[in-house]
């Protein structure tokens, strides 16, 4: 990510989270969220588009857990992450990619190697 997508990016955060500084986390923040900041919305849809590609400078090790129907963990669940269904899936240093989950839900649990991540465009 170029240091103009970045410093955008940054700014965009610190604008939603200046708004909500100090509130407590509640169902009043949830509804004023999704009304003030949801989808359609302009930083919603700035901040969706910025966060799903991303970049791993050290790599990334992910750990894809499908869940079942009533939502708990599933080894043999159609759910895949990246194409991965349970199991693990490691990108290399350098790698990047738009995360998907498809045919279900997933917990994925991410292993970032000094927690280098990148978001890009």
């Amino acid at each position: 990510m170029s240091n103009s997508v970045q410093e955008d990016f940054a700014r965009r955060v610190a604008v939603l989270t200046s708004a909500i500084a100090g509130r407590a986390l509640d169902d009043d923040l949830a509804r004023d969220l999704n009304e003030r900041h949801g989808p359609g919305s302009v930083a919603y849809e700035s901040l969706a588009a910025a966060c799903p590609h991303h970049r791993h400078p050290n790599g990334e090790i992910d750990l894809v857990m499908p869940l079942a129907s009533g939502d708990g963990v599933a080894a043999g669940g159609a759910a895949t992450f990246d194409g991965q269904s349970a199991g693990w899936k490691v990108y290399g240093p350098g790698s990047a990619h738009r995360p998907t989950v498809r045919g279900g839900r997933a917990l994925v649990l991410y292993l970032l190697p000094d927690g280098a991540i990148e978001f890009t465009r």
